[in-house]
């Protein structure tokens, strides 16, 4: 977002605040409750969202030299993210190609390869299979073929998104549909990550996304809730990832970084 375009949003928000009233739609629109208690409709959001379209894992700066490594499981998919040596991220399945265990847990760095807990196959950074014990035993098995299964995975502008999804493809363009530009202008590859912490509540996912694009809370006057934009044209911000968000402190400093709480959220009722 250009930077007089950041000043404007935010001085209207400051007008909400101070006149107690919030930006109203047209008419009433009544919202079933169903949307979000339906066995069904989650199941297939949960398909079609989480599992086929592509998640966005965080900032870049998660994993910002070779071999640091991570794992996420929010989709329902165990997934592992890797920094390879040339700089460019990898994902795969978090699945042995043996009997189906996992061969990473959290998160670390400095790391080398993977081996399995179980049988100890073992992969290298980019997912390849390099050792098997007993390899006579699959002297039939060709070892290229077995390693680990790569996933779609596209850094932009300073973030990342997988898609949990094998044979998916990402065009991260035409998913943001223009606000690339706004992006650009946060220079999110600039950013240093500080700490993560997760937030468990078993809710329906849409319940946390509506609640922070929400304005009524400008009009109740809560204003610890409300997100506030950067009045920098180019802020350098530290310790900044999904979940942070940016709120003026005591002294009046409006770029300072405070952080929020992720919810861990499925897609269940």
């Amino acid at each position: 977002m250009r930077h007089q375009d950041q000043v404007a949003q935010a001085r209207k928000l400051f007008a909400y605040l101070d006149t107690r009233t919030t930006a109203m739609a047209e008419s009433v629109y009544r919202n079933p409750v169903s949307d979000y208690t339906c066995p069904r409709q989650a199941a297939l959001e949960r398909e079609m969202l989480f599992r086929r379209g592509p998640i966005n894992i965080g900032l870049g700066c998660l994993l910002p030299n070779s071999g640091d490594w991570m794992t996420h499981d929010y989709t329902g998919v165990p997934i592992l993210l890797v920094r390879q040596p040339d700089g460019m991220l990898s994902a795969s399945l978090n699945v042995c190609r043996h009997r189906g265990a996992r061969v990473a847990e959290g998160c670390g760095s400095g790391a080398g390869s993977f081996s399995c807990p179980y049988h100890g196959w073992t992969y290298g950074l980019d997912g390849m299979l390099i050792a098997r014990p007993d390899e006579r035993s699959f002297a039939t098995l060709d070892r290229s073929t077995c390693g680990l299964r790569t996933l779609p995975v596209v850094e932009k502008y300073g973030m990342v998104w997988v898609c949990p999804t094998p044979a998916a493809t990402l065009d991260i363009d035409d998913l943001l549909g223009g606000l690339a530009g706004d992006f650009t202008v946060y220079s999110f590859d600039t950013f240093h990550h500080y700490e993560t912490r997760v937030l468990q509540r078993r809710i329906n996912w849409k319940l946390a996304v509506e609640h922070y694009r929400s304005q009524i809370t400008l009009s109740s006057g809560k204003t610890d809730d409300c997100i506030e934009l950067p009045l920098s044209p180019y802020p350098r911000q530290h310790g900044v990832e999904p979940g942070f968000e940016k709120r003026p402190p005591a002294s009046g400093n409006r770029n300072r970084i405070i952080r929020k709480s992720t919810p861990q959220i499925d897609g269940s009722s």
